[in-house]
């Protein structure tokens, strides 16, 4: 207001409001109006009001941005970063389960249900972990509640609960990204990890024909970038893949290491969810999907009708180039060219094909003497 009352005494020495200019007008004005008993009580209120609504907003933002599904990942981050104060503590144990079947229990303590408070950049966050009733969601097949974090501060901005999520998703995602992560469809469609982390499988340790995992490494490349291409003709942008042949092929084995080279996360589904994911109401754009089968004589054509599988690839029993390649790579160093074509000659004198999964078994068995492996090849009948 200072400024304002210098500025008019530079252009008005008169007792005119005309002649004053603006700033005197409204300074009468406002003096009429603060005189008024009514007008100032409301006028009062009225701040008043407007500050406890930006304070209940501030404080409900934080509420209303975490009332979703519990974040595990947030969770692990008031664990492991900040410094939250609890008597109420839970033991979360989990059994972790090797492809061999090797387990081992793990345990974390983390805050239990009920209130508590933590620190965060300087800052006392509220936060509450209940069970909201009547709520279910399917986890590894089951039926649990499910839970809910609410965390509220005085004054967050959208801006510090931005900044909040993202420290404590960056090193959940991290995580992810040295692992392959499996997910499940239950029957409302929603998602659950269906196993835990496993390790990326490196593209090259599945052995292929010749061309295949090229060609369909090719076909995806292609697909991936022709988005626009298929949405200015209206073309539904889904990919989809059937991998047929015997059991012990290499389809799965192909399709985890596929999605650890290309970066992606599996999803697998059950006949129930299949139909509405492949075209139905709950189909989404920008997906690849590959089915699998031992006996694509005895599938449904309308399953397997273009647009919803564009690519049928035949995974077959081991040639003599799938041979030599995994034969070389299972032995590396320790085998010379001449070990290489005697057991590719030994193995095309057997009467009976083999898939990738019997040789892999047998070279496992014969591990460490290449020479073994040879003069027992007959074991693979």
């Amino acid at each position: 207001m200072k400024n304002m009352v210098m500025a008019s005494n530079m252009t008005n020495n008169g007792n005119n409001i005309l002649d004053g200019g603006y700033d005197d007008a409204a300074k009468l004005i406002m003096g009429q109006l603060l005189s008024n008993p009514l007008f100032s009580g409301g006028a009062l209120l009225s701040i008043a009001g407007f500050l406890m609504y930006l304070i209940n907003w501030a404080w409900n933002f934080g509420y209303g941005l975490f009332r979703q599904r519990v974040y595990e990942y947030v969770i692990d981050h008031i664990n492991e970063n900040s410094k939250w104060e609890t008597q109420n503590l839970q033991v979360n144990t989990t059994l972790n389960q090797k492809e061999t079947g090797a387990s081992r229990l793990s345990h974390k303590l983390i805050p239990g249900f009920g209130y508590h408070c933590f620190y965060y950049k300087n800052r006392v966050i509220y936060f509450q972990r209940a069970l909201e009733r009547g709520e279910h969601a399917m986890v590894r097949n089951e039926q649990k509640m499910m839970e809910s974090i609410v965390l509220s501060t005085f004054c967050g901005s959208p801006e510090f609960w931005k900044q909040f999520l993202d420290d404590a998703s960056m090193a959940y995602h991290k995580a992810l990204d040295k692992g392959l992560t499996i997910y499940t469809c239950a029957s409302s469609m929603s998602w659950g990890v269906s196993c835990n982390l496993r390790n990326k499988r490196p593209f090259e340790t599945v052995i292929l024909d010749d061309g295949i995992a090229e060609k369909i490494c090719a076909d995806i490349e292609t697909f991936n970038s022709s988005e626009k291409w298929y949405l200015d003709r209206g073309i539904s942008y889904r990919r989809g893949y059937l991998l047929y042949g015997p059991p012990g092929t290499g389809k799965s084995s192909f399709i985890a290491a596929l999605a650890s080279h290309l970066g992606y996360d599996i999803a697998t589904l059950n006949l129930t969810c299949l139909l509405n994911s492949i075209d139905g109401i709950a189909s989404a754009e920008k997906r690849i999907l590959f089915m699998t089968t031992n006996f694509k004589e005895n599938l449904d054509e309308a399953l397997i009708r273009p647009g919803r599988v564009d690519l049928q690839i035949e995974f077959g029993n081991c040639t003599p180039s799938m041979t030599k390649k995994m034969f070389s790579r299972f032995y590396e160093n320790n085998v010379c060219e001449k070990n290489v074509k005697e057991f590719c000659e030994a193995t095309s004198e057997l009467e009976k094909p083999f898939s990738p999964a019997q040789l892999q078994k047998h070279l496992i068995v014969y591990k460490n003497s290449p020479k073994a492996a040879i003069e027992n090849v007959r074991e693979l009948q």
